[in-house]
């Protein structure tokens, strides 16, 4: 499923290399073959997600099923959005749209599958829900500072990624509100000049420190939101140390 979707980002965002390897469309030749067969092999490994559920043999599997759906819908969703915010100078709440539609369903999917096969009751699953959208999140905040800031030796990719590509991450929007940093993401394109003080601009500018205390606060609701939770204090634990992860992982590049 994961895989699914990131065959089909990497080719929109025209990626070269994914985790230090090259991207599918790539190793598929590239141009019209590649381009086409990684479109083609996407859907075929959303299929067999949805094919690995159903040869398990798992009982009431509908509501599994209808997660998996809803939550590839969404990613899609969040990946029009995307595209479009590349043409556009989007709102926080425009993000805040986006954004519930990328990581948070993928959360979403994950805990609600667990939550279903371990029949938890009603209560937990409209709970559960909620608390997927605040770890995505917070881990699409974290993820996109990374993004822009890391170094190719910490993260495997030049910095500026979505600087280059036009992208409106929450750090970016926030930075925005200086008419230097706005001034220069208007123009049709930006070279490595602009996008070395582009982040000098969205340092100074005080939108990381924004950015990762929203990340903060969703991650906080979270912790409260699994405190009423049924769920075995272990499981708590696990989604706990999540929690901690991305927080500190908002610190390692800094």
């Amino acid at each position: 499923y994961r895989h699914a979707i990131l065959v089909h980002d990497d080719l929109v965002d025209k990626d070269e290399e994914r985790r230090g390897g090259p991207t599918l469309h790539l190793m598929l030749d590239g141009e019209r073959q590649g381009k086409g067969s990684a479109v083609f092999a996407g859907n075929i490994l959303f299929s067999l997600a949805m094919d690995s559920f159903i040869s398990a043999g798992v009982k009431d599997i509908s509501n599994i099923l209808n997660e998996l759906s809803l939550g590839y819908k969404y990613v899609n969703e969040s990946q029009v959005l995307d595209l479009l915010f590349e043409h556009s100078m989007p709102t926080v709440s425009e993000w805040e749209v986006m954004a519930s539609r990328r990581a948070a369903s993928l959360f979403r999917l994950a805990m609600l599958t667990g939550a279903y096969l371990g029949k938890a009751p009603d209560k937990d699953i409209s709970t559960l829900q909620e608390i997927s959208e605040h770890i995505g999140y917070a881990f699409d905040i974290q993820d996109d500072i990374i993004d822009s800031f890391a170094s190719y030796e910490q993260y495997g990719r030049a910095p500026g990624g979505d600087l280059y590509k036009g992208k409106r991450p929450l750090h970016i929007i926030l930075g925005m509100r200086d008419s230097s940093l706005l001034d220069i993401l208007s123009t049709p394109k930006i070279n490595s000049l602009d996008v070395d003080e582009c982040l000098r601009l969205i340092r100074e500018s005080g939108a990381i420190d924004s950015a990762r205390e929203i990340s903060k606060e969703h991650s906080n609701r979270a912790r409260t939101l699994l405190s009423t939770t049924e769920m075995s204090e272990e499981a708590k634990e696990f989604f706990i140390s999540l929690l901690d992860y991305i927080e500190e992982d908002l610190e390692w590049y800094l």
